[in-house]
């Protein structure tokens, strides 16, 4: 007995070492993005019980009942190496410091395909000489969950003062300037609501079924790709660490914007 009571003594102290230790960060050298370091871990991906649309307004109206995550199933344990993730989603200000051209902004970058998205992050890799790219699936649930063991399935209440999204019939009319709300436990803004973000994942709805242990990712020649974190026009239901989006990889919609990886 004396011995579990102070191996969990151990754990605990640990525990709370690493909630004290503020995350590392780095930034890149053209456009000033910061960049917050990741470690690698493992974690249950994925919703074990189904999210069931909220009773309000806009779901009666359309009629819709099913649940939402028929695709965010069977929940699986996943593992990722470290990276960098950056701490916010990409501005207008530093898409036109790489790309040219918009008028800027603090705001998330908008109406960009996932295409767009890639050369964005291969022009910066050129300028700059550090690796960037698309996060994928498991890396980006990863870093949204921040440690939680949980699934999170919210209600708005829980997302006051966290995301940018939607209620019933309320809508936003457009994304909010990134960093105005609080951080998750990873040190990273706007992981929930706001834009959409895009994955490098290409979308199959089977796709938990095939993922391996270590570092999964879908890739495929054609068909839609993966979306993350709900938007300024999401309803809490939809804005979860575990909810899946796609659309075509050449959309560009004004609730859908990216954020970058920079690989170790």
């Amino acid at each position: 007995m004396k011995r579990f009571v102070t191996a969990a003594l151990a754990v605990l102290a640990s525990s709370t070492v690493l909630a004290d230790k503020a995350p590392a960060s780095w930034r890149d050298p053209v456009t000033g993005m910061s960049f917050v370091s990741i470690d690698k871990g493992c974690y249950q991906m994925g919703t074990a019980e189904p999210v069931a649309p909220h009773p309000d307004p806009f779901w009666q109206r359309i009629g819709y009942k099913a649940a939402l995550s028929h695709d965010e199933q069977p929940r699986h344990e996943v593992c990722v190496d470290a990276f960098w993730m950056g701490e916010h989603e990409v501005t207008a200000d530093e898409w036109k410091a790489v790309m040219g051209g918009g008028s800027g902004g603090k705001a998330p970058v908008a109406r960009v395909s996932w295409e767009q998205a890639r050369i964005f992050a291969a022009r910066l890799s050129e300028r700059s000489g550090v690796r960037y790219r698309l996060p994928t699936e498991a890396e980006w649930e990863y870093a949204c969950r921040a440690g939680a063991a949980e699934a999170q399935t919210v209600i708005s209440l829980e997302l006051v003062g966290q995301a940018w999204y939607s209620r019933g019939e309320a809508r936003r009319d457009a994304p909010e300037p990134v960093g105005q709300l609080a951080a998750n436990a990873f040190g990273l803004h706007d992981m929930l609501g706001n834009v959409w973000e895009w994955t490098e994942d290409s979308y199959r709805p089977d796709a938990y079924a095939r993922h391996a242990l270590y570092n999964p990712v879908v890739r495929e020649a054609a068909g839609q790709k993966v979306i993350r974190g709900g938007s300024f026009r999401t309803e809490p239901r939809q804005t979860r660490c575990t909810a899946r989006g796609h659309i075509d990889p050449d959309q560009t919609l004004d609730a859908v914007g990216f954020r970058l990886v920079r690989v170790r």
